[in-house]
């Protein structure tokens, strides 16, 4: 099992340069804009992995322009966690990058009803559950 997880994480992170399939799948009260890339979502029957980017030009509290993280999912537990966080600064230039090791199943939480999360979690997993 540790293998595929292994092989799953490579594949993301080093997929060929095909073009993203962004679709907008929520916008917040505070006009953050969020989309999930279909082009390099995986998923193994238990775990699905999606990008999620979002656009926060138009958010006044924060200070960065953009985000990107790699989502995993336990479809079958309704749980998630979050592999891969960078944030962007206005100019592009990259503000904040973390990794989490996938190892550490305590990082899982439950996804809430009603929550970004859940708009993901139902559409790349559809077909898992």
């Amino acid at each position: 099992m540790t293998m595929k997880k292994t092989v799953l994480a490579a594949a993301l992170f080093a997929a060929p340069a095909t073009a993203a399939d962004w679709y907008q799948f929520a916008t917040t009260d505070d006009g953050a804009v969020y989309f999930a890339d279909r082009e390099t979502s995986l998923n193994d029957g238990t775990f699905a992995w999606v990008w999620v980017r979002s656009d926060l030009s138009r958010v006044k509290s924060t200070s960065n322009r953009a985000t990107k993280e790699l989502w995993r999912f336990n479809c079958k537990m309704s749980t998630s966690m979050t592999v891969s966080h960078i944030a962007y600064r206005p100019d592009g230039t990259v503000a904040q990058s973390r990794h989490f090791p996938l190892d550490n199943s305590y990082l899982y939480e439950p996804v809430a009803p009603d929550t970004l999360a859940d708009v993901v979690m139902r559409d790349i997993c559809s077909g898992i559950r």
